[in-house]
């Protein structure tokens, strides 16, 4: 008992268990959406996931003050809850049993709580590893995750192979979707606390003593004027909008039900070689500094994406494919004609993770603070939930001006995106930067200079707030008193 609590006590253990919360709830939800919500009414599933994004967007922008009051683990018991109302409304709409209204609803309720699950995954996957070790550990993360997504793809295109023309998922699909998901949700009763876990290094998981409520609305608040962070949001939002053309035209519109499935589970596996792939790469200290590893990885996702735009824009001018996208008949996997169209989709799969691994890896090296983490994710989610939510409410527009507004996005995102990797990643110490970096510690107590030594003093902190800066001393590794010098501009 004592080795195997101390096993999933251990970053890998418990990055072991947020993969399976993930492979349950949002991965089996990927593979959901990537057959448009397994229902055969494009309107109401364009309009249900454009409130879903919405919601997400919205819900992401409070979620990190909520997860920093009560803590990841609640947090993501909540929001996994909010995962198995939407496929169960999707059923009851699919034969005809609620109205198109509770269908929206549900996917209100799914929005916000991805939004909690979302922050606390994100928190946890980034908070846990090493800064040497972030990319490797979001990888393995993202290959539990994206099983979830082949995983839900077989079980489509095996439970609606008997039927090469229905455009609708049959009834065993959706119980098995609304199974799995309901085993998500038990299995975050079993995470850790994160003050329960030590990183491989020895070091402490560090969660800043809070402050007030309101105290924390405004530190949240603050991230959307720092300029590493505005320069981000464009790639936030690509990183999500891609996903109504994917899904909703490009796989919905071109290929019947069974060969949806079939798709979805190659685009997800595509996923998952991307991830370990560009993990392993993030974290490959033999190609040189941070800023480096971020400039070569950025110029990969810009060729490949480019590619991918490329081939897209090459199939949509095809013959029996209508403006929207549309192809009559629909294609099946049998079909000859599927090459091109199935690769370029398995092509997409590969590039959108390396665009959200770069995104993680990115935000990792910005702090290794729980709570500072935490509102990074929170603005994250909230604007890929802001783009997807756009995305999927221009769903009728025509396909070709769908794929211009996603290349133009793109390729925006990708200039500012450059601007961060060359000018705001530098190289830092593992074990000080809640120390050195002002920017991670927006509730930390003010300090005013010692005036015997122009240095920093701990006799002039605040009222009230010296036991924040004792928290620091005593979760620090090496203790401070050997690590720091006189030396230190911020010598206390």
């Amino acid at each position: 008992m004592g080795c195997c609590g101390d096993a999933r006590r251990s970053p890998w253990g418990q990055l072991l268990t947020l993969g399976l919360i993930a492979f349950c709830c949002p991965g089996i939800f990927n593979a959901l959406i990537g057959m448009a919500g397994g229902i055969d009414d494009p309107d109401v599933s364009n309009l249900a996931n454009s409130l879903l994004y919405a919601c997400l967007a919205a819900g992401s922008l409070v979620a990190p003050v909520w997860c920093n009051r009560i803590g990841p683990r609640a947090t993501l018991s909540l929001g996994t809850f909010g995962y198995a109302m939407y496929p169960t409304m999707l059923f009851c709409y699919s034969r005809e049993i609620v109205s198109s209204d509770i269908v929206v609803i549900a996917a209100c309720i799914n929005g916000l709580g991805a939004a909690f699950v979302w922050t606390a995954q994100g928190q946890l996957c980034l908070a846990y590893p090493t800064k040497g070790v972030k990319g490797k550990y979001f990888s393995y993360f993202w290959l539990l995750y994206n099983s979830g997504g082949v995983g839900g793809g077989i079980v489509g295109f095996l439970s609606n192979y008997h039927s090469d023309t229905a455009t609708e998922a049959s009834m065993a699909y959706f119980i098995i979707i609304l199974s799995l998901m309901l085993c998500g949700l038990l299995l975050s009763f079993t995470l850790y606390a994160p003050e329960d876990v030590l990183r491989t290094d020895g070091t402490m998981v560090v969660n800043v003593p809070l402050g007030s409520l309101w105290e924390e609305i405004k530190t949240m608040a603050s991230l959307l004027t720092r300029k590493r962070i505005l320069l981000l949001i464009p790639m936030f939002m690509y990183s999500s909008w891609v996903y109504s053309y994917q899904y909703g035209v490009y796989n919905a519109g071109m290929f019947n039900s069974r060969t949806q499935g079939w798709n979805t589970a190659w685009f997800w596996f595509a996923e998952m070689i991307g991830a370990y792939a560009m993990g392993r790469l993030l974290d490959a200290h033999t190609l040189g500094t941070l800023r480096e590893r971020a400039t070569y990885s950025l110029m990969i996702i810009f060729c490949m994406f480019n590619l991918t735009w490329f081939l897209a824009l090459r199939i949509l001018t095809g013959d029996k494919i209508d403006k929207y996208g549309e192809r009559e008949p629909a294609l099946d996997f049998k079909d000859y004609a599927i090459l091109g169209p199935f690769w370029t989709y398995m092509a997409w799969g590969l590039t959108d993770i390396l665009v959200n691994s770069w995104i993680y890896w990115v935000l990792g090296q910005f702090s290794d603070d729980l709570t500072q983490l935490s509102r990074y994710i929170g603005v994250l989610k909230a604007s890929q939930g802001c783009g997807a939510g756009i995305a999927w409410a221009l769903g009728h527009t025509p396909a070709l001006t769908q794929i211009g507004v996603n290349w133009g996005l793109f390729l925006f995102a990708s200039g500012c995106a450059w601007i961060v990797a060359t000018q705001e990643l530098r190289e830092r110490n593992d074990t000080f930067d809640l120390l050195t970096d002002a920017e991670n510690m927006p509730l930390l107590p003010k300090m005013k200079k010692n005036p015997s030594n122009n240095r920093r003093s701990r006799g002039n902190l605040d009222d009230g707030n010296s036991e924040r800066l004792y928290f620091f001393e005593q979760n620090a590794w090496p203790p401070m008193s050997r690590a720091r010098t006189t030396e230190d501009p911020y010598f206390l």
